[in-house]
């Protein structure tokens, strides 16, 4: 398990208040070796991930009375037995629908409102036909949405998880600022991504996914690949004068560390200097100014439009777009068992922020030559917001 049993206690306490709010007898949480954040968060038990596979899928039934019962593959029954879930049924390819419904035996369950990961930004992990054979073969039971239940859980982050997200977050500016001191001009993003994986690996991070986005000026310069974040790394080489913006994460016990940061090859220009401080300033005043406990995300993300009025930019000119257009940008976004959570600040999400939520907060702003931008994490207290991630102090150099 990630934590000691007594964290996970305390989460199954919660959802078991959360379940009689909400008038549920049940909740099945799933999972598999691509995507399991529900079934770890309440089971302490990872998929065995070696093989990226999506045909062995991993469930948790948990009753309002506190009765739970797993279904593992067999290659993961030795992992599972070491958490606190003594009921753990296992099968072998292929998952059906019986493994479900020897769930429910194995609790004593046999009707009720069962709430399955229905809703936003949530997924069930096994086969849908395997899944609605199941629901045939318990016909006195409904089946509702589980999503808000798990997320009033997940969004509010306890002491424990927030010392493996300070301690990601460490490990992720260490690598960052390893990877520049090392870069050199003439390396390509390809390149300058691969220095970054052996980084965060050397400071001790135990997933991937190394660089999520490696973008730089050079290839907008040469015509080469684009200033979109998401096209992946060139390998147009960076000349002096070239921007670069790199977007990492570490993963520690599940937990991500995750934010960017910009260098320039040689000494930066006045006006990098402008497009960097001007970012940087956007997302410290949003994190001062706006994201506060108490507010909603939406009157946060208007607040954020003020400031970045205030700053500069309007409808008519350079834009408040995409961040008050639809589909609404969000200018921040929860951090936890994933790299991109709910709640997310922007326009029309009613979230309430409340202290102990973690944000990863971030706004872009594009030039001709290049998109600039930087993120800041932070968690929401009573005294204000603690920033966890190494913060910005500028553009690094690379020499």
């Amino acid at each position: 398990m990630d934590f000691e049993e007594q964290e996970y206690r305390a989460r199954v306490e919660r959802a078991k208040e959360l379940m009689a709010e909400e008038n549920l007898d049940a909740i099945i949480v799933t999972g598999d070796a691509t995507s399991a954040p529900n079934y770890r968060y309440l089971s302490g038990h990872s998929p065995r991930n070696y093989q990226a596979t999506t045909s062995r899928p991993h469930l948790l039934l948990l009753t309002r009375e506190g009765g739970a019962a797993m279904c593992v593959h067999h290659a993961s029954v030795v992992t599972a037995r070491q958490g606190w879930v003594e009921e753990i049924h296992t099968y072998t390819q292929p998952f059906g629908h019986t493994d479900v419904v020897e769930l429910f035996k194995r609790v004593g369950l046999q009707r009720g409102r069962i709430g399955l990961e229905m809703g936003l930004d949530s997924r069930v992990q096994m086969p849908i036909g395997e899944l609605e054979r199941a629901k045939r073969e318990l016909p006195e039971c409904s089946w509702e949405d589980a999503s808000p239940l798990l997320w009033k859980m997940r969004t509010r982050k306890s002491e424990a998880e927030l010392d493996r997200l300070r301690t990601a977050h460490e490990m992720n500016g260490r690598a960052l600022a390893h990877t520049f001191a090392e870069a050199e001009p003439g390396m390509s993003e390809r390149d300058i991504y691969d220095l970054c994986a052996h980084a965060l690996i050397d400071a001790g991070s135990n997933e991937p996914p190394f660089s999520q986005m490696t973008i730089s000026s050079s290839a907008r310069y040469r015509g080469h690949g684009t200033i979109t974040p998401f096209s992946g790394p060139t390998e147009v080489p960076l000349e002096p004068g070239d921007s670069i913006f790199l977007d990492t994460g570490v993963v520690v016990d599940g937990y991500w560390g995750e934010f960017g940061r910009m260098a320039v090859m040689g000494e930066p220009s006045e006006s990098q200097h402008r497009s960097h401080d001007l970012v940087r300033t956007l997302v410290r005043r949003s994190i001062d100014e706006a994201i506060r406990p108490g507010v909603t995300s939406d009157q946060a993300m208007r607040d954020i439009l003020g400031i970045l009025e205030e700053e500069g930019f309007s409808e008519n000119g350079s834009g408040l777009a995409p961040y008050d257009r639809f589909p609404y940008m969000h200018a921040g976004h929860g951090l936890g068992l994933q790299s991109s959570e709910m709640p997310l600040v922007r326009l029309t999400d009613e979230t309430v922020l409340e202290e102990g939520m973690v944000f990863s907060v971030e706004i872009y702003v594009r030039r001709p030559d290049m998109q600039w931008g930087t993120e800041e994490s932070i968690v929401l207290t009573s005294s204000g917001p603690e920033v966890l991630s190494v913060p910005d102090r500028g553009l690094f150099v690379i020499t």
